[in-house]
Order: C-alpha cells, then structure tokens, then sequence
C-alpha cells in the first residue's frame, strides 16, 4: 500500500516535471519570437554519405494560398550554398559567410490562390551543412523550413517547376530552430530584387585544355569570356564528365576566377562545380568580376555563360573571398550542432 508521504514525493515530482516541461516550451517560443525568422528550422538532407563527400540536392515544399499575397518576400540562409526557385521561377543564389546577414527577396508580383512550391538547390563541399528559410507577406509567415520539406538527392523532371509530385522525397532532417551553433541568431539583410527578373548574358568566347602546371594550375579549362565580366558562371557539364565525377567518388570539380590568367594558379579552389546527380547544369552561387575561369575537369564544358549583375549587386564576391573562407575550415557541421543562449 503506497502512503501519504510516497503519494506526496511522486506529487511533487510530477509537479516539478511539468514545470521544466512548460518552462523549456516557454524558451523555445521566446526564442522564436525573438528572431526575424519566425518559426523556420535549420533544415538538411538525410544523407549517409561520407562526411568529405561533396553534396548536392534539392529541398522542396508545396504551399497553398487562399488569397491573393500583397508584399511576398523569401528570407533565406543556406551553409554552405543555394539557389532558390518559386513556381519554377529562379530567384537567386548565394554562399554563406560567418555572420553574414540572411538574404531576402522582394517579390514584384504578388502571389496568386491556388499551389505553389518553393525549391531549394543547396550544395556543400562536405556532406553537411544547413538551409534556412521564410516566405512571408509582410509581416505573416506562410511557408517555413521544418521537417515537412522533401528532399532529393537526385534531380526530378518537373519538381522544380512544381508539376511533378513530391512523393519521392525523404522527409528533411531538422537541426532545429536558431539560435544555434556557429549560425547564431539571423539578421535580416535588406531586401533585394529576384536575379532572375534583370539578367542579360555573356557567352563564352572560347576554350582552352590547360596541363598540369600551366599557370601553376592543375589539368582543367580555360574559359575565356573575351571581356571583364560581373556575375554568375553558368555550365554545362558534358555528360561523361559528369559520370566520371561520379564514379571517381568526388562528386565535385574545382573552379577558380580571375582577370588575368596567370592570376588563377597557386591558391585554394574560389567555388566547387557540384551538379545535383542527373543534372549537367551548374552555376555559381554568388556572381564575381573575372574575365577568365578554370575548372578542373576532363573534358571541356558543353557551353558556358555569364549571368550578368550590375556592378554595384550586394551579393559580387570579391576575389579570393571564398577562399580566404575556406582556409578557416568546414562550412558545414558534422553533427546537431550545440544551441547558443
């Protein structure tokens, strides 16, 4: 027979856990509340590959609108890189910085009733990393990144453009909410025009195999755009290259940018062409000013072409940024990373 002090000892226990219960929900809603991301989750692939594999896939998530939105706009994050599409429509793309404030885009249409998806193309030069993202109107969140995401490792004909079904997912991973880890807490930058809706082109003047040791570079490419440019290098990979960067386990080929040839050896990779598996097309995350690129590949490139931005664009990487990055270690995050107070 229990008595009345065992009674009262079980009481007050199931008292106190309540209370840590309650008090850990009431953390993570001030926590929410208090950064401009809302609810939105660090998100990632469910992957099993090797933590040095290089990584590519597309996460995507269909919403529903019951009415038409007024001031749509996507704030996004992604470590160590992305590319976002809305309804098919590219937006843009950067890499991640430490510190760097959160991308947002301005949408200049509203948003009509009816399904929409959002798609994003995340990459890493390891197998680990994040991906954070809101679209909202004005200040009301509508769609945010949790473990209902559907993520593919390989590219689906239509799941971009949003015909195609996303039953073939994997449920995202979710590392949780920020603050967290070496992410912090978001900031939002200021918000900018979608990419895609003031992009003019530069094709590829011509290009050159190099040998190992040319320009203390290894055996690549030379692409040569004839003229100093100011945006995204946009590839096509030929296909057999692509099978051979498979099969090789590496999965990736590196990239290098400069204005003067000789300018483009002897330094650490400025970008890492990693296509998603089933796609030949890669481009840059951030756009840069160069008039020459050299990738490492074994066979030359199917085309190539610039996606100009104006000179003055806040996502034009200076030379060398990336890699001065990159000296100081992984992008991503092997494991859950550890939640800052």
């Amino acid at each position: 027979m229990i008595s009345l002090k065992s009674s009262r000892r079980w009481l007050l226990l199931g008292v106190a856990l309540a209370a840590a219960v309650l008090a850990e929900r009431g953390y993570r809603l001030r926590a929410t509340a208090s950064v401009p991301t809302a609810g939105a989750e660090w998100i990632w692939i469910d992957s099993h590959s090797a933590p040095t594999v290089p990584t590519a896939f597309l996460a995507a998530r269909d919403f529903r609108l019951e009415v038409e939105t007024l001031a749509t706009r996507v704030a996004i994050q992604a470590d160590e890189e992305y590319q976002l599409y809305l309804d098919g429509r590219w937006l843009g793309g950067n890499r991640y910085l430490l510190g760097a404030e959160v991308d947002v885009y301005r949408l200049e249409q509203p948003l009509l009733p009816g399904r929409h998806r959002l798609v994003v193309e995340a990459r890493s030069s390891s197998a680990s990393g994040g991906i954070l993202v809101v679209l909202s109107d004005g200040d009301r969140p509508l769609l945010e990144s949790d473990r209902s995401w559907q993520t593919f490792d390989s590219a689906v004909p239509g799941l971009v453009e949003g015909w195609s079904s996303l039953d073939g997912g994997r449920p995202a991973r979710s590392w949780g909410p920020p603050p967290l880890g070496r992410w912090g807490r978001p900031r939002l930058g200021e918000p900018v025009a979608p990419a895609g809706s003031r992009s003019q082109w530069a094709e590829a003047a011509s290009f050159l195999a190099v040998d190992n040791g040319w320009g203390g570079s290894e055996s690549g490419y030379l692409i040569d755009f004839g003229r100093v440019v100011s945006g995204r290098l946009e590839v096509w990979l030929d296909e057999s290259e692509v099978t051979r960067l498979r099969s090789a386990g590496v999965s990736a080929a590196p990239a290098r940018f400069a204005q003067a040839p000789e300018a483009l050896g002897g330094r650490h990779a400025d970008a890492w062409v990693i296509p998603v598996r089933g796609s030949q097309r890669w481009r840059d995350a951030c756009p840069r000013v160069f008039r020459y690129a050299w990738i490492g590949t074994a066979s030359p490139p199917s085309s190539a072409r610039v996606i100009e931005v104006d000179p003055g664009d806040p996502f034009l990487a200076p030379e060398g940024e990336l890699a001065k990055e990159r000296k100081q270690g992984p992008f991503g995050l092997p494991a859950p990373a550890q939640r800052q107070d």
